[in-house]
């Protein structure tokens, strides 16, 4: 028996996402704003696009991913509260995080959290710490 080949996708605007969902992408990942990695290299949504990227991907059955993988300084708490509050309400799959605080708030409000690759896990060790706060991680590049 095979197993299934998932296909995520990312998506750095609506035509973006379009695209993935034209082309049989099983998720898609994607920022808003300035709050992810790729904030300079992609045109991103923004936190009112929320509602309908997650109709989209839903209608097509599509797992949806927000990435909120960047360093997060005290004057960005706020921010990420209500953003990781949105994500809740407008029914994004999960968040892809990389910040404890950002971990944590999203935990606490029941929010699905993905362990970035920005993260840096390396060893079991810290697979073990993260498996408290979440089900998926990305591993170290460099492994």
């Amino acid at each position: 028996m095979m197993n299934k080949i998932e296909l995520m996708a990312p998506a750095g605007g609506f035509d973006a996402l379009q695209a993935a969902l034209d082309n049989g992408a099983d998720s898609v990942y994607f920022g808003v704003d300035q709050l992810n990695m790729r904030a300079r290299a992609t045109m991103n949504f923004t936190l009112g696009d929320l509602e309908e990227i997650a109709q989209r991907c839903g209608e097509k059955g599509v797992k949806t991913y927000l990435t909120l993988n960047t360093i997060v300084y005290d004057h960005d708490l706020s921010v990420i509260k209500t953003v990781v509050n949105r994500v809740k309400e407008s029914g994004i799959t999960a968040i892809i995080a990389s910040d404890q605080a950002v971990i944590g708030y999203a935990k606490s409000q029941g929010v699905d959290v993905h362990i970035s690759t920005q993260l840096n896990v390396t060893n079991i060790e810290t697979v073990r710490f993260y498996s408290m706060f979440a089900n998926v991680m990305v591993l170290s590049r460099e492994l």
